[in-house]
């Protein structure tokens, strides 16, 4: 089913492998579309493999998450909510339903065991380059989600939408020892960015006690996890860290990305104003905003060193990350 690959990071052996693309259509073919003949093949590789599915006339694309990246439970509630039927005043990528109910299929790999959804096949490019224009548009397609989300945790039974995760928990202390270990050559860096991750998280408690605004959050909302359809609609993806939360946790991980690519400053407040032409945020949200775009540095150095372990990295990006992380956490008086 997979061909093994390995490679290091620390002289620590890295496995993963790739679907064969007969094989996993025939799985497919089984599991989603009831025996009908199945293409598949593999179309990009990252975090998680996307392979293009063709039955008949329909297309498709399945996502393949690597082992040890998501837990089954987190990629389930993600792919219920983009399964779930709805007017949505936005286009999101329909995700396919298995015979039995659920959406998840959990296949055998010679790693360990990961899991494929199926979704409806979407025409769109990433975003190359962003303008004002784009970060406006960007930011009332947020708010438009946002309100999506409201009315789909109260169209859900209470049992279903206490299964989504608290936001504030996904920077757990196994990745922070991950990250410990990687440090562990950078004594300078080690200081700055363990006291400033500590820092954060008890400023994390703080705010988790305010009444802010609160609902369905994509987790990770940038544009790079968004796409451009031919039509000019702007299409979100990667909703693998849905959560419930603090919606002012988006913002803030749109705004980290802006800063980690050093976009123009006048970027932000287009997002913002886009935002705001849909949902006003409230002062106490503009206050803790840099609170939560230190959170989301928290998580990304945090999560990468985690994913090291996991999927290697053989462009030896994680350096540069860390370094990233060390000059803003300086800079921020973390």
């Amino acid at each position: 089913m997979g061909k093994h690959v390995r490679t290091s990071v620390d002289s620590a052996p890295i496995v993963y492998s790739t679907l064969d693309p007969r094989g996993l259509g025939s799985c497919l073919s089984k599991a989603y579309f009831g025996g009908r003949a199945t293409y598949c093949e593999l179309f990009s590789r990252s975090w998680t493999d996307v392979y293009r599915v063709v039955v008949g006339r329909e297309y498709y694309a399945a996502r393949v998450w690597r082992t040890g990246f998501h837990d089954y439970r987190q990629v389930e509630i993600g792919c219920a909510f983009l399964g779930s039927p709805g007017d949505h005043a936005i286009t999101l990528a329909r995700c396919l339903r298995l015979d039995r109910g659920d959406y998840v299929l959990a296949l055998e790999a010679p790693e360990g065991t990961r899991f494929v959804a199926v979704f409806d096949w979407v025409e769109g490019k990433p975003i190359a380059h962003l303008t004002n224009e784009t970060c406006c548009s960007l930011g009332v397609l947020l708010a438009e989600f946002h309100a999506i989300g409201v009315r789909y945790l109260a169209s859900v039974p209470r049992s279903s939408s206490a299964l989504f995760p608290d936001f504030a928990l996904r920077s757990g202390p196994g990745q922070f020892h991950s990250l410990e270990i990687k440090l562990a050559h950078r004594p300078i860096d080690a200081h700055l960015i363990s006291s400033g991750i500590n820092r954060v998280r008890r400023e994390m408690e703080r705010v988790r006690c305010l009444a802010l605004p609160r609902g369905l959050v994509h987790g990770d909302f940038h544009h790079r996890n968004v796409l451009r359809a031919q039509s000019g609609k702007f299409i979100p993806i990667d909703f693998d860290d849905i959560a419930v939360g603090p919606l002012v946790v988006d913002i803030a991980s749109f705004a980290w990305c802006l800063a980690f690519l050093q976009e123009p400053r006048d970027r932000l407040s287009a997002f913002i104003g886009g935002y705001e032409q849909r949902r006003r945020l409230e002062s106490s949200e503009a206050a803790e905003l840099p609170w939560f775009i230190a959170e989301r540095d928290c998580w990304n150095i945090m999560g990468w060193a985690a994913n090291v372990d996991i999927l290697g990295d053989p462009e030896g990006r994680f350096e540069s990350v860390l370094e990233g992380a060390s000059a803003r956490f300086s800079r921020f008086g973390l």
